[in-house]
């Protein structure tokens, strides 16, 4: 006579089969669906050697980490390096732009590659004692 198990057996639910692949690919795809759900950073270019761009990066970055909840990457580079990074897309976003002067040469090389999006700071910077 077969041998009765010393502790009940919890019932398998009654699932059709249907069901049953829904639940095992729910849970293959689970992993997925988190990394989908996961912000992509924000690549932020900036020069680190001028601080007028590494201030307000950081500020910015700073900013979008805590009010937005979007993690910021940024990348420092010298500053052609940062306009052509910007432009094919290896990174997001640029602040670090003076129009007409310092920036000029690389605004009018690569326009049609860039989206202006406006002046976050009006007016003439304040002269350094």
């Amino acid at each position: 006579m077969p041998r009765k198990p010393d502790t009940a057996a919890t019932p398998l639910p009654n699932l059709s089969r249907r069901r049953a692949t829904q639940l095992a690919a729910g849970s293959l795809l689970l992993p997925w669906a988190v990394a989908q759900a996961a912000p992509t950073p924000i690549r932020l270019g900036y020069v680190k050697a001028w601080p007028s761009s590494n201030i307000p990066s950081n500020l910015v970055a700073a900013y979008v980490r805590k009010r937005f909840g979007i993690p910021v990457e940024l990348v420092s580079s010298e500053p052609g390096p940062m306009w052509e990074a910007v432009a094919s897309g290896r990174t997001d976003l640029i602040l670090t732009v003076w129009l007409p002067g310092t920036s000029e040469v690389y605004y009018h090389k690569l326009r049609d590659k860039l989206e202006h999006l406006g002046a976050y700071y009006q007016g003439k910077a304040p002269a350094l004692a």
